[in-house]
């Protein structure tokens, strides 16, 4: 409808640069689980720096938080930002079944309401 959110760019097959290093994502209200997946099987190896913001979104879970056992192994820092968002309990912070890259040296997350 007339109201419905944009469609999200990584579920449309957008590729991302293949040498990019840094990423940083402010997507709100309108980024739900299927975007947050997309996003997470679309991010090259050569990624070193992560920031997601889904601040305010009612549209993602903590199936959102399960995505991110698909990071690239490289990466180096991760900021995750989900303030605001009624629908993430944080039940599932092992986040994923791989859990983090072992080269993270700086994650921030933030869950607060």
């Amino acid at each position: 409808g007339a109201h419905d959110p944009p469609a999200c760019l990584f579920s449309s097959g957008t590729a991302l640069p293949p040498a990019l290093q840094a990423l940083r994502i402010r997507g709100g209200a309108i980024m739900d689980d299927a975007c947050v997946l997309a996003l997470c099987h679309s991010l090259p190896p050569t990624l070193q720096r992560l920031s997601l913001n889904c601040g305010g979104s009612t549209l993602v879970s903590d199936s959102s938080l399960l995505a991110f056992g698909k990071l690239p192994e490289g990466l180096e820092e991760l900021t995750l930002a989900f303030k605001g968002c009624p629908n993430i309990a944080g039940k599932e912070a092992n986040l994923g079944s791989r859990g983090l890259p072992s080269s993270l040296r700086t994650f921030a997350l933030d869950f607060s309401s």
